[in-house]
């Protein structure tokens, strides 16, 4: 059975659940940058979400940061501003039939077009900073203080919240703890709350 995500940003307004159409693809928005390979679909979705997180994080910081394709230690990387977003690997060059220098050249390009996009650049930066609630199914589920560098037993859900693959850490059809990818690898931690749909704390209204 499908699992589907939603969110609720600060405005309260319903974010509609997108299911992954390319795996593999990160993404600017609803436009995409370019695709990754891996070994296998679970591989592929980690190594997606991680990349998006990356991708986010120095967005969150600065709308122009400079791009730039570069051969270190003997691989071929796409850097951006000064953080490494991708690395070209076998698998990469594999799925696309080139050399991972051209690769990399070409991811490079496509992500300096993607960023001239104001529009989508403006709705991706407002919304792909790290959510403070999460839906899943009829259960909310909160952020907590709480970050695991390394979480057994993760399995991908094939499907993505804000554009980033969300884990889920419980093997119950309602989990407990849900987990989001985070730039450095590591993951947040997002408690259940208390009942199902209820207003998170956050955005519980207060008495005048």
């Amino acid at each position: 059975m499908a699992l589907l995500f939603g969110a609720f940003p600060a405005a309260a307004q319903l974010d509609v659940p997108e299911p992954v159409r390319f795996p593999g693809q990160v993404v600017l928005d609803t436009r995409g940058i370019f695709t990754l390979g891996a070994a296998d679909a679970e591989a592929l979705a980690a190594r997606t979400a991680l990349v998006q997180a990356r991708l986010n994080e120095v967005l969150a910081r600065r709308s122009d940061p400079p791009v730039a394709a570069k051969a270190l230690g003997g691989n071929w990387q796409v850097l951006l501003g000064d953080a490494l977003l991708v690395t070209i690997t076998a698998a990469d060059t594999a799925k696309h039939n080139t050399s991972a220098r051209a690769l990399a050249q070409e991811w490079a390009t496509s992500l300096r077009q993607v960023l001239q996009d104001q529009q989508a650049l403006a709705v991706h930066r407002e919304f792909n900073s790290a959510p403070e609630w999460i839906s899943y199914g009829q259960f909310g589920y909160v952020r907590t203080g709480e970050r695991r560098i390394e979480a057994s037993g993760l399995v991908s859900s094939g499907y993505i919240f804000k554009r980033n693959t969300i884990f889920l850490g419980s093997r119950e059809i309602e989990p407990e703890q849900v987990y989001l990818r985070e730039a450095d690898g590591s993951f947040a931690v997002y408690e259940k709350l208390r009942s199902p749909r209820s207003t998170p704390p956050a955005l519980e209204s207060t008495p005048d």
